[in-house]
């Protein structure tokens, strides 16, 4: 300010210091204007503006702005919170097993381990069986034949036969001190006699030992030794051929069954029931293992009660088309 000048306080018009009334607006002036006393104010730092904090009024608009945001950021946090909670109460509602506990890593681990366990069991199991079951055993000649000793497994063995010849075929089994061997303390050595060609199968129980097979022929044959094994076979119920035969597997559930059977044929018909080891089976200890024994053609059924669930065959004997039901 000028010296002996002030200014007007309402329209800021210079002034004389001794005027009492504004020449230009008029309005009254004071006599004993107020001088600021105190310190002079801090000097602002470069290219930031002080805003004077007064009591009773509220933060200029960038003061409340960040209070805003503050309190914005704040609201943010406590809703990741809320639904990363939300998050981890789902994940273990989801790892709850059967009896409501939870499954951790630990556990869900042990359970694959056991799974892997059982499985290579299984395989091994498979393994073993498949290991366990003999190696067949091929023969072979031209007309009347002893042949030379070979050694059987106890359990089921199945002799697959062929002939080629006009004359009688017949194979008896023997041990190695030539008695008759077979199921039923021998009565089943005799495995096939038949006139000129064949081709069949004889099932039949063997003890472990040295054997050796008495062949009559009238021209070429072949017999080859299987000694199967089985863990599992499906539920057949019927069964057809043209002659002599030892059926496939087949799996039978405890309780009564009945065996309708057909022949077309001139000589014997007989059909006899056989565990997978070769045992006589049926009702009666196996005395009704034997389902038919009749010459010439057949129709006719026979019912039997099964003791235990089970893999069956069944060994037939024919001359023409035969036919097995199971019921």
């Amino acid at each position: 300010m000028s010296e002996g000048r002030r200014f007007c306080e309402n329209c800021g018009t210079a002034i004389h210091e001794m005027t009492n009334f504004c020449p230009n607006c008029g309005t009254a002036q004071r006599s004993d204007p107020e001088v600021p006393t105190g310190p002079p104010p801090p000097t602002p730092e470069p290219g930031r503006i002080e805003t004077p904090t007064v009591p009773g009024v509220p933060p200029p608009p960038e003061q409340r702005g960040r209070s805003r945001t503050g309190k914005m950021l704040g609201g943010c946090i406590v809703i990741l919170l809320l639904l990363i909670g939300l998050a981890t109460c789902a994940a273990i509602i989801g790892g709850r097993g059967e009896g409501g506990g939870t499954k951790t890593g630990s556990e869900s681990k042990d359970e694959e381990e056991e799974k892997k366990t059982a499985e290579s069991k299984q395989d091994k199991r498979a393994a073993e069986s498949k290991q366990s079951e003999p190696e067949p055993i091929r023969l072979s000649g031209i007309g009347q034949t002893a042949t030379d000793l070979f050694d059987l497994e106890s359990g089921l063995a199945v002799f697959r036969m062929t002939h080629q010849g006009d004359g009688n075929f017949s194979a008896t089994l023997l041990d190695e001190d030539g008695q008759r061997a077979g199921g039923t303390g021998g009565l089943e050595s005799l495995l096939v006699n038949e006139i000129g060609p064949f081709e069949g199968s004889h099932a039949v129980a063997v003890e472990a030992g040295r054997h050796v097979l008495d062949v009559q022929a009238g021209g070429p044959w072949t017999i080859t030794i299987e000694q199967p094994r089985p863990s599992s076979a499906p539920q057949t119920t019927t069964f057809t051929g043209t002659s002599q035969s030892a059926t496939d597997f087949f799996e039978l559930s405890q309780g009564l069954k009945t065996f309708n059977m057909t022949h077309q044929g001139n000589g014997n018909f007989s059909v006899t029931l056989l565990d997978k080891n070769g045992r006589r089976a049926g009702g009666m200890g196996g005395l009704e293992s034997l389902l038919v024994n009749e010459i010439g053609s057949f129709d006719g059924s026979k019912a039997v009660r099964i003791s235990e669930e089970g893999i069956y065959l069944l060994q037939v004997q024919a001359d023409g088309p035969w036919s097995i039901q199971i019921e």
